[in-house]
């Protein structure tokens, strides 16, 4: 997807997270910058454009790898079941 393409060296920044911009507003404001607590973890927003009707759910973020199990480190890596 060009969307996240153009934005993988975002993803490579520690505690960055990229959210669907249909994300539902119960999760907050669609802002670029603002910082979102995710598993008890403090992530930076960076908005993204994506084709959230490929995904269900009512909100999508994509982390890199290793932010990932930073955010569930109780998780063993073959349990993940979309990765990019």
């Amino acid at each position: 997807m060009p969307d996240i393409d153009r934005q993988i060296d975002v993803l490579e920044k520690p505690d960055t997270v990229l959210v669907d911009s249909k994300t539902r507003a119960l999760f907050g404001p669609l802002e670029t910058g603002r910082v979102v607590e995710i598993a008890g973890r403090r992530m930076d927003d960076r908005r993204t454009v994506m084709c959230s009707h490929r995904f269900l759910g009512l909100g999508v973020v994509l982390a890199s790898e290793a932010d990932f199990f930073r955010m569930f480190p109780q998780r063993p890596p073959d349990t993940v079941n979309l990765g990019w």
